[in-house]
């Protein structure tokens, strides 16, 4: 594993070093080619947790610029690289404030939410607990958006629509969530601000129950709780995925669109 820690290192430098390559000569266009921002990819699929970490102590250790620019392409490839381990890693560093900036945490977290080619319900809860952490920072945006992708994910590769693991995860993790964000934008304390986001983790989530939950909400029955046009437009776009699993939407819609909601 050793080796392969230090092809990584070395990868690194050779992506350094192409980016001051700007002939067009053969020779300088198969360098590129060869030392393109995929090349540290296949190593990096590799790499367990503490192979991860093993690599990024000994980046940190080097503060020279480029030593700082070989950090910045370590993190920016374990937020893609897709597997456990690197969404473990990420999660470690977020707590550890091993990024530069709130912004590149949250940029990481929705990252890894995108790319992980395995999600499973523990890396759901492991990245709640994160987002929890950071509820009065960046995990106050990004949080909701990020753990409601991560949850469609898991679901989504569980099986196909109808196969009993779909249905499982549907009801273990996405009505559950699907609720937990709904009640937190019923609340009269829950600002405008924060139901518009919650509102887009809903439509990130989809399904019947994001759709069974946002009826009242869309078809403009709560006027009076104080949901405006905006809210009602986000809740019929949130609720249609839900419609297509059960082939309501016509009869889900076309009562709003007849004006008779």
């Amino acid at each position: 594993m050793q080796q392969m820690q230090a092809a990584l290192v070395g990868i690194l430098d050779n992506l350094i070093d192409a980016m001051e390559l700007h002939d067009h000569d053969q020779e300088t266009i198969s360098k590129l080619h060869k030392f393109g921002a995929g090349s540290a990819m296949p190593v990096l699929y590799a790499l367990d947790f503490n192979s991860l970490s093993s690599v990024f102590d000994q980046l940190k250790a080097d503060t020279s610029e480029r030593g700082v620019m070989k950090q910045n392409l370590f993190r920016e490839f374990a937020t893609e690289t897709g597997t456990a381990a690197s969404a473990m890693w990420i999660k470690d560093a977020v707590s550890k404030n091993l990024f530069e900036s709130e912004r590149d945490s949250a940029r990481a977290v929705t990252g890894v939410a995108f790319h992980v080619r395995r999600p499973n319900k523990q890396l759901v809860e492991e990245y709640a607990q994160l987002v929890e952490a950071y509820k009065d920072s960046w995990g106050e945006m990004v949080g909701p958006l990020a753990i409601a992708h991560l949850v469609r994910r898991t679901c989504e590769l569980a099986g196909s629509m109808m196969s009993s693991d779909r249905q499982r995860c549907t009801v273990q993790l996405v009505e559950p969530w699907a609720e937990k964000f709904y009640a937190e934008m019923s609340k009269p304390s829950t600002s405008d601000e924060r139901k518009h986001i919650l509102i887009g983790a809903m439509f990130n989530l989809g399904g019947p129950k994001v759709t069974e939950l946002l009826k009242p909400m869309a078809q403009g029955e709560m006027r009076d709780e104080g949901v405006d046009d905006n809210l009602q437009k986000k809740a019929m776009l949130a609720a249609v995925l839900g419609t297509y699993y059960t082939r309501t939407t016509k009869d889900f819609y076309l009562p709003i669109f007849l004006n008779m909601r």
